[in-house]
């Protein structure tokens, strides 16, 4: 089984990760706290009140989400697992603790330095612009058709 791009936890996870991230340079993160805090609430309530929360954009990824954490099924399965991810891919970013969580033998991290989700590279110039975004979406496939034809798969 292959698994590109994803979270090991849930999308809770991922945006509590960015508000932390975004925070961790500001003198003063009370702001970034309160928003922590009311997307716990949030997530905790979408489950019991779905209509209620089916309008607003910002939470129609995660309607389409369950609440188990997505590593805990990645327990039950029994075949070589590669997970393939960005490093610049935020919601990305914990895959690297799932050799703690899962204790599996037939798992393989590839991870893509300075990709981001869609395995897209951006050039920055000096001023923070960007000059030019590429896709390596072939060179990923390659990699994934490589690992799956191995023998050790």
């Amino acid at each position: 089984m292959v698994c590109l791009s994803a979270n090991p936890f849930n999308r809770i996870s991922e945006s509590i990760l960015k508000e932390r991230f975004y925070s961790s340079d500001k003198e003063n993160d009370d702001q970034s706290q309160k928003n922590v805090e009311e997307d716990l609430k949030d997530y905790l309530t979408i489950k019991y009140d779905k209509n209620n929360y089916s309008n607003n954009s910002k939470y129609k990824n995660w309607l389409s989400y369950n609440q188990n954490l997505s590593f805990e099924s990645f327990k039950y399965y029994k075949n070589p697992l590669l997970i393939v991810y960005g490093t610049k891919d935020i919601g990305s970013l914990q895959n690297d603790l799932l050799p703690f969580l899962l204790n599996k033998k037939n798992l393989k991290l590839k991870s893509y330095p300075n990709y981001g989700h869609n395995f897209e590279f951006r050039k920055i110039n000096a001023n923070g612009e960007e000059l030019e975004t590429t896709y390596h979406w072939d060179d990923v496939f390659k990699d994934i058709v490589e690992w799956l034809l191995a023998k050790d798969v």
